[in-house]
């Protein structure tokens, strides 16, 4: 009987295939990944608006009008008080971390505002600072809807606000609320 030297082991092209394996399955866990980092940080500053909202009709009832001053308000996340590095001249905050009123460019997070229209209101938040997602959030006073809007150049961006607005795809996103106020019968 004659035996064979088989010798074990893995070929050079095996083994590129399993790492080339590997590589496409992080990249997509990657981005899985950032993806939801990313709605937890837009979804913490839909809880923002909504309390943004709630103080103004607070607001509302005891002035008689709404303000453009989150100073003005009687609910502000606690960082944000006059004088520190979360509040711009009193009408914008930056919901960021560390602040950045003072700095070139502010870390990652949004700039808050409140929007007059007309008669219309709305609450806005930018997303600022270096991040994977560039989009605008916003919420008219009058509805319970936050619009996901995301630059028109961004098919990434775009993907994101049709999943965090519960959209098939990103042309389904509506088209932002405040053009027509803004530009009233096309003019």
């Amino acid at each position: 009987m004659m035996r064979q030297n088989a010798k074990k082991g893995f070929t050079l092209i095996e083994i590129l295939v399993v790492v080339i394996i590997i590589g496409i399955l992080s990249a997509f866990a990657i981005l899985s990944f950032s993806r939801a980092i990313e709605r937890t940080s837009a979804g913490e500053a839909e809880n923002l608006i909504g309390l943004g909202i709630y103080a103004q009709e607070r607001q509302m009832m005891r002035q008689g009008r709404y303000t453009l001053s989150w100073a003005r308000l009687d609910t502000m996340p606690r960082q944000v008080q006059p004088g520190s590095d979360y509040l711009s001249d009193n009408s914008q905050i930056y919901y960021t971390k560390g602040g950045a009123k003072g700095t070139s460019e502010p870390q990652g997070g949004y700039k808050m505002f409140f929007q007059n229209l007309g008669d219309e209101w709305f609450v806005v938040a930018e997303r600022i600072g270096s991040f994977n997602y560039g989009y605008t959030l916003l919420r008219n006073f009058r509805e319970d809807k936050v619009y996901c809007l995301p630059p028109q150049d961004s098919r990434e961006d775009g993907l994101f606000c049709a999943d965090f607005m519960g959209l098939d795809s990103p042309e389904e996103i509506p088209a932002d609320p405040r053009l027509a106020l803004q530009n009233p019968e096309g003019e």
